[in-house]
């Protein structure tokens, strides 16, 4: 019996020390500080590395790297990031960011000393740029009256081609394009 109930013991402390672990295990999981949080139709990104992000509703990034894709419905708000890929259907104001590979946007963009390592893609009427750098940036108007506004040293180290209906590039404060405006004029 003695034998039997020392075995009975050790199963019983190898149980309480499994619970006790998964007890552990579970609370610092519920208080670990991931990087992306979602709740009401808002994503919110800190400082940490995302491979692929996708959300939908309001969206704010701040000193966080994307490693592969970004893909956002909805209004974006991108302060401090590396994005590889990114693809925005809605607003998007981006600062102090860089995007190393391909770049859509289908909406209003305002770029705030942010790189575009690969030519933009953008479908808006709209699009602003202050102390920016672009390869070059191929815009398709929804309508006529398109305006591309540089500011504030930015650069487009290659065309500004407009698609379908010409545009409008307006270049201030030391702002230059290198390459040429195709489909449209500069004021």
């Amino acid at each position: 019996m003695g034998a039997h109930a020392n075995k009975e013991n050790t199963m019983q402390t190898v149980i309480q020390n499994s619970l006790l672990c998964t007890i552990v295990s579970v609370c610092l999981l519920a208080h670990a500080d991931p990087v992306c949080q979602k709740k009401s139709g808002e994503t919110i990104c800190g400082k940490g590395e995302i491979e692929t992000m996708g959300a939908n509703g309001i969206f704010r990034a701040e000193q966080t790297k994307f490693k592969k894709r970004l893909v956002i419905r909805g209004q974006a708000m991108i302060k401090d990031c590396d994005i590889n890929d990114v693809k925005i259907y809605g607003q998007a104001v981006m600062t102090g960011s860089k995007v190393q590979g391909k770049s859509e946007i289908y909406g209003h963009l305002e770029a705030i000393s942010t790189q575009f390592k690969q030519p933009l893609v953008a479908h808006t009427n709209e699009l602003r740029a202050r102390g920016s750098t672009f390869t070059g940036m191929i815009i398709t108007p929804a309508q006529s009256g398109c305006h591309v506004e540089l500011q504030e040293n930015s650069c487009v180290s290659g065309d500004v081609v407009f698609r379908g209906q010409p545009g409008t590039v307006v270049l201030s404060g030391g702002s230059r394009i290198t390459g040429k405006i195709i489909n449209g004029k500069q004021q």
